[in-house]
């Protein structure tokens, strides 16, 4: 294995081991592209993972790839970043799940990376422990999500939500609430993505690209966000990003994002208070907006990486491939009774 000295200057070679998907997407798919540009751009970039001197592996997508190649390549680094606490949003059977993610990080990962305090302190309740560890929110391509320019105020103030997904979690509850209660004569609101239901008042947009998102979202004056156990949301941060303040739910990593760009509300009723504070105060709250950028999220990947190097490569042996295979199959069957 080369030096440290030398795979921390110009021979480093980074592989991030999940199948990147274009067009509209969740968070995370949309965050390591962007990680992977700024890698590329950086010549630090290896497509095949056998070439690559460190492996990223992401949430739960790649558990037995990454695990067939750290029995197959002993000494390459392997970094863990977590993704969602999946039992939060599938029901209590996956916490068995969770705990697996877990046990197979703390087996192969150099260090892990959580993406909020929250999701930090989750991973203890369910075993984590004895590895390094970074925590390293997500960042915005700040190339397509970047404040507007001359905004001019508008008849009635604008709030905007986006989710690609219609999980319960991602806060049905609260639109369908806003749509009977926010004063229409005042406020406009559009969501964008996959909302099943159907509103009155509320304008839903399908499921745009990420351009055409920051679009919208430059259009906006206020972000909603009501969703439940997240690590770190990406639609908050595209929204600050855009220097649109945020009111979000005070839940999972939420807070951590939103800092002084918003308010955090905790019910229905203190939606309505949240959002009459805020639409009176558009400026400030704006002005108040600190997020990091993709360059400065990427440089904190990269002083993980070069800190993993010292430490010996984890070990693992076939009995524990088999194992892991044998407990997913048990898992599947088990989440279907």
């Amino acid at each position: 294995m080369e030096s440290i000295k030398s795979i921390m200057t110009s021979n480093l070679k980074i592989n991030i081991l999940t199948e990147l998907k274009d067009g509209p997407w969740g968070g995370g798919n949309q965050f390591l592209k962007a990680l992977k540009n700024n890698l590329l751009k950086k010549n630090i970039y290896e497509e095949k993972p056998a070439e690559a001197d460190v492996i990223i592996f992401n949430s739960y997508q790649d558990l037995i790839p990454a695990l067939k190649l750290k029995l197959k390549y002993p000494n390459k680094k392997f970094i863990h970043r977590l993704g969602p606490i999946f039992f939060y949003h599938r029901g209590k059977k996956w916490k068995f799940f969770d705990k697996l993610i877990l046990k197979v990080s703390s087996k192969i990962s150099d260090f892990v990376i959580f993406q909020s305090d929250w999701s930090l302190k989750e991973s203890k309740y369910l075993g984590f422990k004895n590895t390094p560890f970074s925590i390293i929110p997500n960042a915005p391509d700040e190339k397509i999500f970047f404040p507007a320019q001359n905004k001019k105020p508008k008849e009635r103030i604008k709030l905007i939500s986006s989710s690609w997904s219609s999980n319960p979690n991602k806060g049905s509850d609260f639109f369908s609430f806003l749509d009977k209660n926010l004063n229409f004569s005042k406020f406009e609101f559009i969501l964008i993505g996959n909302f099943p239901e159907k509103f009155k008042n509320i304008e839903i947009i399908p499921p745009v690209n990420q351009e055409k998102l920051a679009e919208y979202l430059r259009t906006g004056d206020i972000f909603i966000s009501p969703v439940k156990f997240e690590s770190c949301s990406n639609s908050i941060l595209e929204a600050l990003a855009c220097r649109v303040p945020v009111i979000a739910l005070s839940s999972g990593g939420n807070a951590d994002l939103v800092k002084i760009g918003g308010e955090m509300f905790e019910n229905k009723n203190e939606l309505l208070e949240k959002i009459d504070l805020v639409s009176k105060n558009l400026p400030k709250y704006s002005a108040d907006i600190k997020i990091k950028n993709l360059e400065e999220i990427s440089e904190e990947y990269l002083k993980t990486i070069k800190k993993s190097f010292s430490f010996s490569p984890k070990k693992i042996n076939a009995f524990f491939l088999l194992k892991i295979k044998i407990l997913l199959k048990i898992f599947n069957i088990y989440r279907k009774i």
